[in-house]
């Protein structure tokens, strides 16, 4: 997985992550491994998701029933996902400019 993600990284980022500060790699590998657990967990979890009101309950966009406590379960990981990611973009973006100053 460690290895994975730091490859992603690199991909992303456009440049190799030895070129940067110990603790901006540290911090861009560990933001990553948050940022693709909590949307594979939602992947997972809900596979037909969004969850909406429906009829005496709630149902996914395939029509599987679910419960109140599935719906409430389903709105947290929501709204962690669209708190993490654009705070995780933004973080990445700063520590990608974090480059290890040459002696």
């Amino acid at each position: 997985m460690f290895l994975i993600s730091t490859q992603v990284v690199q991909w992303a980022m456009g440049t190799k992550l030895n070129e940067l500060e110990p603790w901006a790699r540290i911090g861009l590998v560990v933001l990553s491994i948050v940022m693709i657990a909590i949307f594979f967990y939602g992947v997972i979890m809900w596979p037909d998701a969004p969850i909406k009101e429906c009829g005496a309950g709630y149902c996914g966009k395939h029509s599987q029933a679910y419960t109140v406590a599935d719906y409430r379960s389903f709105k947290r990981w929501e709204t962690a996902l669209f708190t993490v990611w654009p705070i995780g973009i933004v973080a990445s973006l700063y520590l990608r400019t974090r480059k290890r100053k040459v002696s």
